[in-house]
């Protein structure tokens, strides 16, 4: 069969990979609704094929539209994972601060009682969001890139960090997911 990277990593366990690799059964749908968004539509069908394909596309939503229309979806607060552009390989470093910023405010501003896990190279851009992130996650090797994981507790009202959160958010770092 298809191989992937990260079988060659050194943590790689085979033993779970063969139990996660084989073919499910189930037809159980999970709690959450997976919901994806991309200013680029072609990325947009990109990901709804890669869903049907894994066997997922009931429980996700995808939708092509810029950043500035993002609303809270209805229901309690979940989790926003969000992978933005940081100048290696999409954009220009020095005007992605801008849209690092704008994404914090929005955060803030209509994700009151949410958390944001953000994947950057780059520091500087994590910092330019304004969020409260605690401790960024180790690096993690992402080609020829040094990638880490920031994490909010939730958004307090007007997005302050809410009540200190007391474990890490484990989970892949493709998942948006609303609880």
């Amino acid at each position: 069969g298809r191989s992937f990277a990260l079988e060659r990593l050194k943590t790689f366990d085979s033993q779970a990979w063969d139990v996660l690799s084989k073919p499910s059964t189930q037809t159980t749908t999970p709690q959450h609704l997976y919901r994806g968004y991309d200013r680029n539509p072609a990325a947009i069908e990109a990901s709804q094929a890669n869903a049907e394909r894994a066997g997922v596309s009931r429980f996700t939503s995808f939708e092509a539209q810029p950043l500035s229309k993002l609303a809270r979806p209805e229901g309690p607060p979940g989790l926003v994972v969000v992978n933005p552009p940081y100048g290696a390989r999409i954009g220009d470093p020095r005007s992605l601060h801008a849209l690092y910023a704008s994404f914090g405010s929005i955060m803030r501003e209509r994700f009151a009682g949410w958390r944001v896990a953000l994947i950057t190279s780059d520091g500087k851009l994590a910092k330019a969001s304004g969020l409260p992130f605690g401790k960024p996650s180790a690096p993690i090797p992402h080609g020829s890139l040094k990638i880490r994981l920031y994490q909010t507790s939730p958004l307090g009202q007007k997005g302050r960090a809410g009540p200190k959160q007391t474990q890490d958010l484990n989970l892949p770092l493709t998942t948006i997911k609303e609880n």
